[in-house]
């Protein structure tokens, strides 16, 4: 028997599948693409609390390396502050960056490199 945080927790997500399943019918592969990618920092900010927060943008290190634009950026904000950030868009300090998600439709051999890729 399933606890109710357990419950609670797989209500959230279901309620997220339902929601990406619902875009299933749009035209707009951007649109539909980034809607997936708030439905998932939706849930994820559920289980996040202060100081850990979630962006999307690029990632930069003290040698001023730069990723490529990364889907979810979850930071801690009291190690550093974005560098630029507006609405849910940012340059993230590579320092207070303490993970990434790329949210993908569909999950082959080719999208799992290149996800991978843009880790390192």
């Amino acid at each position: 028997m399933a606890t109710l945080i357990q419950q609670f927790a797989t209500a959230i997500v279901r309620g997220m599948l339902e929601r990406a399943k619902a875009l299933s019918g749009l035209d707009q592969n951007l649109l539909k693409g980034e809607l997936r990618e708030l439905f998932v920092s939706e849930v994820l900010k559920c289980y996040l609390s202060y100081p850990f927060e979630i962006g999307s943008g690029i990632i930069i290190n003290q040698r001023g390396n730069e990723s490529s634009q990364t889907d979810i950026v979850i930071y801690d904000a009291s190690v550093l502050p974005p560098f630029i950030k507006g609405q849910h868009l940012g340059v993230y300090p590579a320092e207070c960056v303490l993970a990434t998600v790329e949210v993908k439709s569909d999950l082959g051999p080719d999208e799992l490199l290149s996800s991978e890729k843009a880790a390192k």
